[in-house]
């Protein structure tokens, strides 16, 4: 079968990094192509290559047997090529409708035909099985909302290269499974799709074949079919990936560090009761919309409560704010890294001691400075100093900065939303690694997650929640992702 897209001798060097070195291989006509490696592999680049983001490589990038080189991403638009990014590129000001056609609005008689972009955007969205109202700004929407229309903005295009970057890292099982559907259509309607995710489960799943990228460098391409995790994992890291057995903990003799008591919030949550104990690592499942990541940050302060009581060491305390949280020794990680967990303009020193300085008067820069190195050596962050900016740093590199920032000031419990999300297989690993020291250490650490997988290897016990309520409860490692959606969907309880 011809390549439709293909990569010879594409080298991109910046000061001191040679990000790619002289990638070659192919992408066929007519097929799903997985693009799977860790962190800083050279994935970002080589699909900002692609976009037309970056122009200044050498090699060269073929499409359709022509030699191309996109200067900007409108050029790639106009060679039919589109691309989903893995950082959402709407604007939360406009609506639906305008976000789909921002820059190429549909026009009857020289004025915008607003009917034939509101049809146009209604097929699309359905094909996601998305029902909303069209007419909101995008802010009014949940972040897996906002990816499924950024989905269907890049589909609208009618383009024959889709470019997906880690589209499923928002959405819940049924939504991927909603996704994927709409990838084998496109792929039967003659379009061809890079998917690039972390998830290697995915990979395998809705792939013709994949190819490995390693410290910049092209490992391998692969059939899909004749391909396993393993195999997959050991070319992305090369080595085996290790995990640690994890015994069952007993926690009935554990000192109970946080309990909430009937916690409820109209719309949210509702008669909320749970428990965390000393070393104890508990996840809360469930699809979106049913109050889990809702419920996380009423607890930390970030959304009121109506009704309830919260316990920490079987005192009743009271949390409005978040610093009512922190002050009770009670730690927050936001699912949305960018835009709630680092502060860009900052290096590594003011982030990881962001808190720990929260009521000094006094910066003690030289104290924060020793801080922010021991963290970055006990947690392996690859940085070239603690004075490099945060957003230069891969997305597991920044994930394990954000938690040093917690660690900096030992907190009792500590919750985390989606800890995982955009981050590679090796640096997940290592982010359990540091959660399981946490609750080795006396940390309650509880889990909002959407990978499943993860939750049943990492977590003792697992709260499933479904309408605002917690409507089952498993042991972590008594359990499988099949019994876990079944009582998230309502199938069983």
């Amino acid at each position: 079968m011809d390549n439709l897209l293909r990569f010879r001798d594409i080298r991109k060097e910046y000061p001191g990094v040679v990000a790619l070195a002289d990638i070659n291989f192919g992408i066929r006509e007519n097929e799903i192509h997985g693009i799977v490696g860790e962190n800083g592999a050279g994935k970002s680049t080589l699909l900002k290559i692609i976009a037309g983001d970056i122009w200044d490589y050498s090699g060269d990038l073929i499409i359709k047997g022509e030699k191309v080189r996109f200067r900007n991403p409108h050029d790639a638009i106009s060679a039919g090529v589109s691309v989903v990014y893995q950082e959402l590129n709407l604007c939360p000001n406009l609506n639906v409708v305008q976000n789909l056609f921002l820059g190429r609005e549909l026009k009857k008689n020289i004025k915008v035909d607003w009917l034939q972009m509101t049809k146009v955007t209604q097929k699309y969205l359905g094909d996601l099985n998305l029902n909303i109202n069209l007419r909101l700004p995008l802010r009014y929407f949940s972040t897996a909302q906002q990816q499924l229309i950024e989905i269907a903005k890049a589909t609208a295009l009618e383009s024959k290269i889709v470019i997906m970057d880690e589209p499923t890292s928002a959405l819940n099982q049924l939504e991927v499974e909603c996704l994927f559907t709409l990838l084998r259509n496109l792929k039967s309607r003659n379009v061809t799709i890079v998917f690039v995710s972390h998830r290697i489960n995915e990979v395998l799943q809705i792939t013709d074949r994949l190819t490995v990228l390693r410290n910049g460098k092209y490992i391998d391409t692969i059939e899909t079919r004749n391909a396993t995790k393993s195999q997959i994992v050991q070319l992305m890291t090369g080595h085996g990936l290790s995990t640690a057995d994890r015994a069952k903990s007993d926690n009935q003799r554990k000192t109970e560090i946080f309990r909430v008591s009937n916690l409820s919030r109209a719309g949210a949550y509702q008669n909320i009761n749970l428990a965390a104990h000393e070393g104890e690592i508990v996840g809360i499942s469930g699809l979106e919309g049913s109050g889990r990541f809702e419920l996380g940050r009423a607890i930390f302060g970030l959304l009121p409560c109506e009704s309830g009581k919260i316990f920490l060491f079987g005192r009743e305390v009271t949390i409005k704010k978040p610093s009512d949280a922190i002050q009770h020794g009670i730690g927050f990680i936001s699912r949305d890294r960018k835009g709630e967990g680092i502060f860009r303009i900052f290096d590594l020193i003011k982030n990881i001691t962001m808190i720990l300085s929260l009521k000094e008067r006094t910066v003690n820069n030289t104290r924060n400075a020793m801080v922010a190195s021991r963290f970055v050596k006990n947690l392996r962050i690859v940085c070239s100093s603690v004075r490099q900016n945060i957003s230069s740093l891969s997305g597991g590199n920044q994930q394990k900065s954000i938690v040093a920032r917690w660690l900096a000031k030992n907190p009792r419990l500590i919750i985390m939303e989606e800890p995982t999300h955009g981050i590679d297989v090796g640096a997940k690993a290592e982010m359990f690694e540091i959660i399981r020291e946490l609750a080795r250490g006396g940390t309650s650490v509880v889990i909002i997650s959407s990978e499943l997988n993860e939750l049943i290897s990492e977590c003792d016990r697992i709260l499933v929640m479904r309408n605002g309520e917690i409507c089952g409860e498993v042991a972590g490692l008594d359990t499988n992702e099949q019994e876990i959606m079944a009582i998230a969907t309502g199938i069983s309880s």
